[in-house]
């Protein structure tokens, strides 16, 4: 229904809503949460508009409208619910999908006091910084000339491994701690490696291992949103 309605064109605009489509889209968002359910609902949004007519641009362009309307509705729950608007801002920046998930990283994020974490926000952020507008492929470790590139690779696989059968259960807050054993390892790599070296071999190689880098903590959200 809301999907097919705003491929018609007959979206809520102010206060105008004559299909009730705020209030029904409330209403989905709170049987996923209340009842603990994890569904990607992109990805029904997805399928419900390959059942419709209209044209593949269309239909992408209907999607991103679906997915915004929810994560309006999802950010006035949170607030309701007392979640800070940076963590919001955090949690809903990426894409839309298990709503449920949203939620508990939220929650997450609050009751584990992430915002405290100055040290680890601030390596995240150096990641960010140092990435920004760059694109990146697969890590060559045989490309590895510094201590630091090794250690944090290490680092890396060794949090990823811890966090992954946490991340498949949801338990969000359990992993904080191997994402903030990762802070001194990317302080040490960006403190003493030079990643805009001239062979574009070794170049390429550091900054698509900061991107890995930076990819592990986008679980949780983007942290340079929190302040």
């Amino acid at each position: 229904n809301l999907s097919a309605t705003f491929l018609r064109g007959l979206i809520p605009t102010g206060s105008q809503d004559p299909f009730a489509l705020r209030r029904q889209t409330i209403g989905a968002v709170n049987i996923l949460t209340d009842g603990k359910i994890h569904w990607d609902i992109r990805r029904g949004i997805a399928k419900a508009l390959e059942l419709l007519p209209g044209d593949k641009e269309a239909k992408d362009k209907v999607l991103s409208q679906v997915e915004d309307f929810f994560r309006q509705r999802i950010r006035a729950i949170l607030l309701d619910n007392g979640i800070a608007y940076d963590i919001i801002d955090a949690v809903l920046a990426g894409p839309v999908d298990d709503i449920y998930a949203i939620f508990l990283k939220a929650e997450a994020m609050t009751e584990s006091h992430l915002k405290e974490e100055t040290d680890l926000r601030q390596a995240v952020t150096r990641l960010a910084n140092i990435t920004k507008g760059k694109t990146g492929g697969k890590v060559d470790p045989a490309l590895f000339e510094e201590d630091a590139e090794k250690n944090l690779e290490a680092a890396l696989a060794k949090a990823m491994a811890a966090v992954e059968p946490l991340y498949k259960e949801y338990r969000y807050a359990d992993a904080l701690p191997y994402l903030k054993e990762l802070t001194a390892p990317i302080n040490d790599y960006l403190d003493n490696v030079m990643v805009m070296v001239k062979d574009e071999a070794v170049k390429n190689n550091r900054i698509s291992q900061l991107l890995k880098t930076l990819s592990f903590f986008d679980a949780w959200g983007d942290f340079s949103k929190l302040v």
